[in-house]
């Protein structure tokens, strides 16, 4: 070890700050690798243009997604099969985002989503009545933890799907059928009838391909086809496709995965067994058990966001988030279902409602009083944090 004399030590300083004048005022571009993969992976937004929109069923389209390499996006994030996309949209004063099953092949050059026009849908009609090849979007990467993980889940996949719950699975399936996967997996596909049945073709076509490890079972629930099962998914006809070596994944409307989720309880299924997809956005205040029949006809939402104060009248049978949108503020959201958290918010006064087992909160963000907007209702005026952008004219800021 070599040692520093005391005349020596002295100069060190003196000579620091000496370099530190020297230096450039401007900081030098590092290019790190585990920073170039991180954009590369995790962008933090993807543009792209719609290639094609092919209908799928009556009220279901599929869009074809290319990048956009006019807006610098050459390639596009990978995904795992099961992963969404949250699409930007802006129709009038309302900015917001909605998300959607990547439902194709794992690929780079293209995404595929499918879009149910819901009626009176702000956002799918929307893209029914605006999207054509050429349009022009902005998405995130890849979101969603509605994945097949190797050390966690068993061998055969019972997928239970309901309606468009079927697009995360057909990503599943290709992955199976074009041997990438060594896993099973058995769909129950529940739909009104062969009309509403999407990627019914694609999906027999994959059953054909994978060598018995991927098989697909309709099941109509108002219209059946000869030969075809009919009815709703109930415990026989799970206890029928589940084995002892099976994990569980359920995607579908809100009242079929409650349906599922009791069967799967009653049947006694470890909870580790069983993952749920995002069930969607929040519907009306009256369509939850135990919300208060008596609410104000309008309330005052009082927003703190980024030092600014902005003031926003509501409708308390619509979610805090919505109205937020509505009122042109720019809020982060992910999966519109309280699970990811871009959207946590903090509450500092009013009384609000959230429905049973949807707000997915921690024990701390209940302790400090933090809220999901997108799964919270207003019962009177409120207070509150949000961690967001503003309105649409500040989000250049984050260019």
């Amino acid at each position: 070890m070599s040692r520093i004399g005391f005349q020596d030590f002295l100069k060190l300083q003196p000579r620091r700050d000496a370099e530190t004048d020297a230096a450039s005022a401007v900081l030098p571009k590092l290019d790190f690798l585990p920073n170039r993969m991180a954009a590369e992976l995790h962008p933090p937004r993807q543009f792209v243009n719609v290639a094609s929109a092919e209908p799928l069923t009556r009220d279901m389209t599929l869009y074809t997604l290319v990048p956009d390499a006019e807006r610098g996006c050459e390639l596009l994030a990978p995904f795992i099969p099961g992963q969404y996309v949250s699409v930007r949209f802006e129709i009038g004063a309302t900015r917001c985002a909605r998300p959607y099953s990547l439902c194709g092949p794992a690929s780079r050059e293209s995404y595929r989503i499918a879009v149910k026009t819901v009626p009176d849908g702000l956002c799918s009609v929307f893209a029914r009545d605006h999207w054509t090849a050429g349009t022009k979007l902005e998405i995130s990467a890849p979101e969603g933890t509605f994945v097949y993980q190797p050390l966690r889940d068993e061998k055969h996949i019972l997928a239970i799907a309901g309606g468009s719950g079927i697009t995360p699975f057909l990503a599943m399936a290709e992955e199976i059928a074009n041997g990438s996967s060594d896993r099973s997996m058995t769909i129950l596909y529940g739909c009104r009838s062969a009309g509403d049945r999407a990627f019914g073709e694609r999906l027999d076509e994959l059953s054909r391909t994978s060598a018995g490890r991927l098989e697909t079972v309709y099941v109509y629930s108002e219209e059946p086809e000869p030969g075809q099962r009919s009815g709703f998914m109930d415990e026989s006809l799970i206890r029928e496709f589940l084995t002892d070596r099976s994990s569980v994944f359920v995607s579908g409307p809100r009242k079929m995965t409650e349906l599922v989720c009791g069967i799967l309880q009653n049947i006694g299924l470890d909870r580790k067994h069983v993952r749920i997809e995002v069930p969607g956005e929040a519907g009306r205040l009256d369509a939850y058990p135990g919300a208060p029949k008596t609410v104000p006809e309008r309330v005052v939402l009082t927003v703190r966001m980024r030092g600014e104060v902005f003031t926003v009248e509501a409708d308390p049978k619509t979610t805090i988030l919505r109205s937020l949108e509505s009122a042109g503020l720019v809020v982060p959201s992910g999966c519109r279902s309280g699970i990811c958290g871009l959207c946590r918010s903090s509450l500092r006064r009013g009384q609000v409602f959230v429905p049973a087992g949807s707000d997915h909160l921690r024990e701390a963000d209940v302790l400090f009083n933090q809220i999901h907007p997108c799964e919270t209702f207003p019962l009177t005026d409120l207070e509150l944090d949000v961690t967001a952008y503003g309105r649409e004219k500040e989000e250049s800021d984050n260019d």
